[in-house]
């Protein structure tokens, strides 16, 4: 049985503390300095209201334990592997395809690398090799990307995977994901605008 009172509470909580962190870098729009911090801060900070939310209305609303918002709940790990491994296939992917239908160039010299490699070294009077820029960039990304991101987008998931979309199942499989997704969507509004 689809529980309203929780929901609302969520929604406003999770709206409530997002919008207003995505809104507060918009004051500062006239220093690009201060705005581009304190963009990055608050970013971080609103992607957490989903998770903060979540808590809440858990505990205080719904008066249920902790261990409803499902951390004990981690899934199968070939699912893990598969959404850290499909992103850079659909990456080199998209390279690939571009290339084919000639919608970008291929660059086998590395310009934009080099380019790169250049400024660096204007800037701190050491230079790296490209391959050895290219490599720690494939690293970051695959290795430690995800892993420091977690940190940021563990607040999404336990609102929207943890709270939302289970709250949601009593409609229906299939409309609990379609509406968990177009609030997931309309979320993320004042961050696209």
């Amino acid at each position: 049985m689809l529980q309203r009172k929780p929901l609302i509470w969520f929604l406003f909580l999770t709206f409530a503390i997002s919008w207003t962190f995505f809104m507060i870098p918009l004051a500062f729009k006239g220093n690009p300095a201060v705005y581009a911090q304190t963009l990055a801060i608050c970013w971080i900070l609103g992607m957490w209201g989903p998770g903060i939310a979540a808590i809440v209305t858990t505990l205080v609303v719904a008066k249920r334990p902790f261990s409803d918002l499902r951390l004990n709940k981690l899934g199968k790990f070939r699912f893990y592997l598969i959404a850290w491994f499909l992103p850079p296939v659909l990456a080199a992917l998209t390279v690939i395809l571009t290339v084919i239908i000639r919608t970008g160039i291929f660059d086998p010299n590395l310009t934009t690398m080099k380019q790169i490699a250049g400024q660096g070294a204007a800037t701190t009077g050491q230079s790296l090799p490209v391959n050895v820029l290219i490599i720690s960039q494939l690293a970051q990304g695959l290795l430690f990307g995800p892993i420091i991101n977690i940190v940021f987008t563990m607040g999404e998931e336990l609102g929207w995977r943890g709270f939302l979309l289970p709250n949601l199942l009593p409609i229906g499989q299939w409309k609990a994901i379609l509406f968990s997704g177009l609030i997931w969507g309309f979320w993320h509004a004042p961050v696209i605008a």
